[in-house]
């Protein structure tokens, strides 16, 4: 019988989940073509997928998963997710990135739409609202070949929520310490049998604290206005269209260095991402073609004149998948996908390019092997042509334990900030490439469901920048590093570790890569019963170096979580963030938060 291995570790790592069959992308849409079992996942390879059969490790985050945690924001979620580490210039709202096995190289997209910033090359994470969020699909490993640039250690998909076929609601208000403030509203509506529309409606505010060592001693507080909605229509048993977005309106006050000379105080960020699909389902194929567009502007102001950079991406994507035997599929599809920073205060010597692609999967599930592999051809209006690839088995060499090997090419171009911005452009910069190889061991037993990987990222030309403000340049990267993931229970309690070990080397220099740190421990324990729920988490991340030779130190956070289900329709919740008041520091002289309360209270109706 085929083993769940992959299965069980997804829903454990992050919590006690029930998986229930669906497309991630056509939800409810020929669903006799799954088992009841399977979790049905689009992201691994662009096609839809049980998850006994993906090679690489995926993880599955639920609603009710992102609702036990009572988190805040998105970066709260995937903080405690295995190989996740993250910078932070501060608290909430404060720019952040995301690091997945010690690389940046992370793909974000809202409902398989690619999000993210074409000057500043990633997606700010702090700027995407969590409000709305029905499932997030994390994906560690290669996957460029694939999603293209960026994808070459993971992916990150946000989902909103699609037909259940029930009307539903809900209302909550969220306060806490620095003058912390939530209300969220939102309704699912079925106004047929063959349509939806969900909205979700949040606001958000904070007097925030003094997020820098240097600067102004004052307050950085924050403003959030976010909106959320998701609208679908059943043609037939076969056509869906579907149309999905969010819109974050924001405003965040930071500190300078006076040694930087007059400078901006506040950023003010008005993004948003709206996507169109028109989806053709049968039992044993999906077709998507998904128009997108989405915009990030960021506008910095006070003490000087404002300036304002912006990036327009119009993006459009046609994915499908064919299973021409019960354990054989072939994927195939297009993309293209047009930046412009035009509308960017920053006179940019090139202001638009774009990128066009093709890709092809085939997967094969047999019941002892599953083979995996894909092919992309990228082309490049700057860079020109780029192939990429990757190859992946599994072997289910006896009933509880499974061997599987991956290896992955992946290519990433230079930002416009990168090649044009004034004072500190490199036009001479080349993309980076990169090769990774994994091979991990998993393992199923009564008592303990396991993970144990090991992993080599070979990156030539990477783009290093020591800071904001300083002009990048090409260097060679090795990040080498084991990693285990681990879940099992104790009574009513549920566990889920994760260790891993990086030696992310720069082989020019011989020092570390910046902001990321070599010990990395996670630790998640859950309990339920009854009317009440309750979670406690454990994080420790060790020693890593910030720009020069500064270095950041260890730091452990323990975070409490508890909620009492006072009637069918009211929820009382409170947390205790840092619980040990712990000082530290994710970037240099940027602190983090001290010990943190909060309360909410829901209606769900």
């Amino acid at each position: 019988m085929k083993k769940t291995t992959l299965d069980t570790i997804i829903s454990t790592v992050v919590g006690s989940s029930i998986f229930l069959p669906l497309y991630a992308q056509a939800q409810d849409v020929a669903s006799s073509s799954a088992q009841a079992t399977d979790v049905m996942l689009v992201t691994a390879i662009k096609r839809t997928d049980p998850v006994t059969n993906l090679v690489t490790p995926i993880v599955e985050i639920t609603k009710q998963d992102i609702l036990a945690s009572q988190a805040n924001t998105l970066a709260e979620v995937l903080r405690q997710l295995p190989g996740v580490q993250l910078s932070s210039n501060g608290g909430y709202n404060q720019p952040s990135r995301i690091y997945v096995r010690g690389s940046s190289d992370v793909v974000i997209l809202f409902n398989g739409v690619r999000l993210g910033s074409a000057t500043l090359g990633y997606s700010d994470i702090s700027q995407l609202p969590l409000a709305g969020i029905e499932k997030i699909e994390y994906l560690r490993g290669s996957r460029a070949a694939v999603y293209g640039a960026d994808a070459s250690a993971g992916v990150i998909n946000i989902m909103t929520r699609g037909n259940n076929q029930e009307t539903t609601g809900s209302v909550q208000a969220t306060g806490g310490s620095n003058g912390y403030q939530s209300y969220t509203a939102s309704t699912f509506m079925v106004p047929s049998d063959k349509a939806w529309l969900n909205i979700t409606a949040q606001y958000q505010h904070s007097d925030g604290y003094n997020v820098a060592t240097f600067g102004d001693d004052d307050r950085d507080g924050l403003e959030n206005n976010n909106f959320v909605a998701d609208w679908g229509v059943q043609l037939d048993p076969n056509w869906l269209i579907r149309m999905n977005g969010y819109y974050h309106q924001g405003q965040t006050e930071y500190d300078y260095n006076p040694a930087w000379g007059a400078s901006a105080d506040q950023n003010k960020t008005d993004n948003y991402s709206m996507n169109g699909q028109v989806i053709y389902t049968t039992e044993r194929f999906v077709s998507n073609l998904t128009l997108g567009n989405s915009q990030d502007k960021s506008k910095t102001q006070h003490n000087v004149p404002s300036s304002q950079t912006v990036t327009q991406r119009q993006q459009v994507t046609w994915r499908n998948n064919y299973q021409f035997t019960k354990v054989n599929s072939v994927g195939f599809g297009a993309e293209y996908i047009n930046d412009d920073v035009g509308d960017s205060d920053t006179i940019y010597d090139v202001k638009e390019r774009d990128n066009k692609a093709a890709y092809l999967t085939l997967g094969h599930d047999g019941e002892v092997v599953q083979l995996e592999g894909s092919v992309r051809f990228d082309d490049n209006e700057q860079f020109g042509d780029k192939t990429t690839w990757q190859l992946g088995t599994g072997w289910q060499f006896v009933e509880a334990l499974r061997l599987t090997a991956n290896v992955g090419t992946g290519f990433k171009a230079p930002t416009f900030n990168q090649l044009y911005y004034p004072g500190f452009a490199n036009p001479n910069l080349q993309p980076e490439e990169s090769t990774n190889y994994e091979v991990a061991l998993e393992g199923e037993h009564i008592f303990l469901n396991w993970r144990f990987a090991g992993f080599y990222n070979d990156v030539d030309n990477r783009i290093s920048c020591q800071s904001a403000f300083s002009t990048c340049t090409n260097n060679n990267l090795i990040i080498q590093g084991v990693e285990w993931v681990g879940s099992f229970n104790t009574g009513l309690l549920s566990h889920q570790v994760s260790l891993e070990y990086l030696d992310p080397e720069d082989k020019d220099t011989g020092k570390d890569a910046i902001r990321i740190a070599r010990d990395n421990f996670k630790w998640q324990v859950g309990y339920q019963a009854d009317s009440w729920q309750a979670n406690i988490s454990y994080l420790y991340q060790g020693k890593r170096y910030d720009s020069g030779d500064v270095r950041l130190d260890g730091y452990s956070l323990v975070n409490l979580a508890a909620s009492y289900k006072l009637t069918r329709q009211w929820v009382l919740s409170a947390r205790i963030d840092n619980l040990l008041d712990a000082d530290y520091e994710t970037a240099a002289t940027y602190v983090q938060p001290e010990r943190s309360y909060y309360g909410s209270i829901a209606y769900q109706f």
